[in-house]
């Protein structure tokens, strides 16, 4: 259904119609979050139009791009999971699923390693660290130092030291603010005591096996309009903090370019980084300059 229609929350929800009449090997799946059902009232309210379009729609006497009819076994198959964005996609989802069965992909899950994050805590004997969190992650180039300190548990520390970021490694942000992906730059401290961690709203993305796929090609592609749809397309936003589940993430298809294609992945990254430095620079600049007269110092 359309956002903004309930008095106390923007929370999407969904309506489940069940027929009782009969047993059926079908489900129907209706996308009403479309603007022919929604007339904004303010900012965040909208009030629900066109409602004989849904009905049309859900009573079975109307088939459109907005519908989508799914035999149950392929529902069953799927975990059971009903959302509709599953299964109505949109054009570019179609376009996307088209350009996925033309390439030669991988489940993420079989080539990297998905690592939660480990549990902070304030006891005054913690193992000092930095904790990554999505407002640490630029749009391009390398995570840069976070500003955030943590505590973890010296036995927790020393029994997961596998957990610490270590060089590219790409961090996802599956809470929250769901897709941000951001790449570990080849300097990261060691593992322990000024160690970076991720936070608790994302993964660890640990490539198993670089001859595969290069974890800046992993990266790239995951930041990509490409990528960022797919992510979209298995966060689940039903929820009060939208999120990505696992077992979905394990199952998200990658393209995996060739070995020259990659390199020259690897270089648009390495470029990107270069180009974030220099804008940096010329911001550390403009504050100097904007200081120069007139300051209370």
């Amino acid at each position: 259904m359309p956002s903004g229609l309930l008095a106390q929350t923007n929370i999407p929800f969904a309506l489940l119609v069940l027929d009782m009449r009969e047993t059926r090997q079908s489900i129907r799946f209706v996308n009403a979050e479309a603007d022919r059902f929604r007339e904004p009232t303010s900012k965040a309210r909208a009030k629900l139009i066109n409602i004989e379009g849904i009905v049309e729609r859900v009573i079975g006497n109307l088939t459109d791009d907005l519908v989508a009819v799914v035999p149950t076994k392929t529902v069953l198959a799927s975990d059971s999971v009903l959302q509709v964005n599953r299964y109505v996609l949109p054009e570019s989802t179609r376009k996307t699923e088209q350009l996925l069965a033309s390439s030669s992909t991988r489940k993420l899950g079989e080539i990297a390693s998905i690592l939660r994050p480990m549990p902070t805590t304030s006891r005054e004997d913690a193992v000092k660290v930095w904790e990554v969190g999505a407002a640490d992650i630029p749009e391009f180039a390398y995570i840069p130092k976070p500003d955030k300190p943590a505590g973890i548990d010296p036995a927790t520390a020393q029994r997961n030291n596998h957990q610490f970021l270590q060089p590219l490694d790409i961090i996802l942000i599956i809470k929250g603010s769901v897709g941000k992906v951001g790449i570990v730059s080849k300097n990261v401290p060691p593992p322990g005591e000024g160690g970076w961690i991720v936070g608790q709203s994302g993964v660890i993305l640990r490539i198993n096996d670089p001859e595969i796929i290069d974890p800046k090609a992993l990266a790239v592609y995951l930041r990509s309009p490409f990528g960022r749809g797919l992510l979209d397309g298995i966060a689940v936003k039903g929820a009060t903090i939208p999120l990505i589940q696992q077992r979905e993430l394990q199952r998200l298809p990658v393209i995996i370019p060739s070995k020259k294609k990659a390199a020259e992945i690897g270089k648009i990254l390495d470029e990107q980084a270069s180009i974030q430095q220099e804008i940096e620079t010329l911001r550390t600049r403009q504050v100097e300059l904007a200081n120069k007269f007139w300051t209370l110092d």
